[in-house]
């Protein structure tokens, strides 16, 4: 599992291609739900320890074409690319963690 701060000059398709699925969260530094479920989201994908797995964090302040290709309007948004089906999930929106872990779960993504 590797965690990847997006950053000015980073190719999202690259990196999402580097891994099976991707978590893609699309947050704020200035967001408090963000802050609050970024730490639990790389907990989650540490104790899983998965290496087909992928976390790419995007700040949609410093990516607003980004967010607007994906249509960003609330946040924390994720979603979860899928390398061997070219397919991205339908959005989870919020913090509330449960309901996170029942999303990637969900979607392939084994969180205990």
């Amino acid at each position: 599992m590797s965690v990847v701060k997006l950053k000015s000059g980073d190719n999202l398709g690259y990196l999402v291609e580097q891994y099976d699925k991707t978590l893609i969260q699309f947050s704020a530094d200035w967001c408090g739900p963000c802050r609050r479920v970024t730490p639990v989201v790389k907990e989650k994908l540490q104790e899983l320890n998965d290496p087909r797995v992928g976390y790419v964090y995007i700040d949609i302040d410093e990516h607003e074409r980004i967010a607007k290709a994906f249509q960003i309007s609330t946040i924390p948004h994720f979603i979860i690319y899928d390398k061997k089906t070219d397919t991205i999930t339908l959005p989870y929106k919020g913090s509330d963690t449960n309901g996170l872990v029942s999303y990637c779960n969900k979607s392939g993504i084994g969180f205990k």
